[in-house]
């Protein structure tokens, strides 16, 4: 059940940061310069930087760990899937928005809902 909350988690990121679609190749891995000035207790976890001109705000900078990206890149093949029918012309913009209508609201919220 959690890992259905990490994928609603990173649709939300995408639909709020993210402006075109993001591969493997777009993570780009903390160089051992910026490990050094991170709190030590984050320092095991592998860390990485999102392509700026993937992101919808090019000065922003979004840092994630492993377990983010996987999710992200699931949701990402998520959306292709979902979307698969429309021409491969159209922009992975155009899929979100499209995705939309098929995907629940709560993916879209930012307020935490307790059971």
């Amino acid at each position: 059940m959690t890992e259905l909350f990490d994928l609603a988690a990173a649709l939300n990121t995408l639909y709020k940061y993210i402006h075109w679609e993001i591969q493997d190749k777009d993570f780009i891995p903390l160089s051992s310069e910026h490990y050094i000035k991170l709190p030590i207790a984050d320092r095991s976890t592998k860390w990485y930087i999102i392509n700026q001109f993937k992101l919808k705000n090019y000065a922003t900078i979004m840092l994630i760990d492993e377990y983010d990206k996987q999710h992200l890149l699931s949701a990402t093949r998520l959306i292709c899937a979902i979307s698969q029918s429309l021409p491969s012309s159209v922009s992975f913009r155009e899929r979100l928005l499209y995705c939309k209508i098929f995907l629940p609201s709560c993916v879209f919220s930012n307020q935490d809902k307790s059971l």
